[in-house]
């Protein structure tokens, strides 16, 4: 008889996005008009002839708590299938 403590319970607040597949908890994430994905650039050399003086680093973050954590998309729950829309 299996013991009830061994199998984890399933949250009903978490989904899958439906653009990347990643889980997502639908109680607290909120969605945007539009697909966010904000980027914070460092250094100042863009383009060198020499290619070991470019110095730029450019990172993507999702904010926190909007569309997909993941992807960024804001139709993380259209009904579509992984990799359709």
């Amino acid at each position: 008889m299996p013991n009830s403590r061994s199998n984890v319970p399933i949250d009903d607040e978490e989904v899958r996005c439906d653009v990347c597949g990643a889980t997502i908890l639908a109680d607290i994430t909120t969605t945007s008009d539009s697909s966010l994905i904000q980027y914070t650039t460092t250094g100042s050399t863009y383009h060198a002839l020499d290619l070991a003086s470019i110095d730029v680093n450019v990172e993507a973050k999702v904010p926190s708590r909007t569309n997909c954590w993941l992807c960024g998309s804001n139709r993380w729950r259209s009904g579509g299938r992984r990799g359709s829309l």
